[in-house]
This record gives C-alpha cells, sequence and structure tokens, in this order.
C-alpha cells in the first residue's frame, strides 16, 4: 500500500524496502517488483541515504484483517 501510494503522488520513481526479517538483499521477495535491501539497520548507511532523497516509514502488515 505505501509503495502504490508513493507511486501514485508522483513524486518518487524509484522505491526500495528496508524490513527487519531482511539480513540482506535478496533475502526477501521484491515487493511489487521494488526490492527490499536488507534491515531497517541499512537505512543509516550513508550510501544508501545519499541514494534515496526521502523516508516513509509503516509498520503494519496489509493482510492483516481484525474481525
Amino acid at each position: 500500500m505505501v509503495a502504490e501510494t508513493a507511486l501514485a503522488g508522483g513524486r518518487f520513481i524509484s522505491i526500495a524496502f528496508v524490513d527487519d526479517r531482511c539480513s540482506m538483499p535478496g533475502d526477501l521477495a521484491p515487493v511489487l517488483g521494488w526490492p527490499v535491501l536488507g534491515p531497517l539497520a541499512q537505512a543509516l548507511q550513508l550510501s544508501l541515504r545519499e541514494q534515496f532523497a526521502a523516508a516513509v516509514v509503516a509498520i503494519g502488515h496489509a493482510a492483516t484483517h481484525l474481525h
């Protein structure tokens, strides 16, 4: 949902994810074709911060339903 919203807004042309379930690139399947780069700590690396001008924090799981 986050990627779809970001793309629909027309401000972003590239998206990547960080996820603590991922220890290194390639551990998790891409999300809507966008890569999962590694755990959240990866976002603190200068090279990644230089590559991406903005960040959006999202917590949750779109497939989780409350009854």
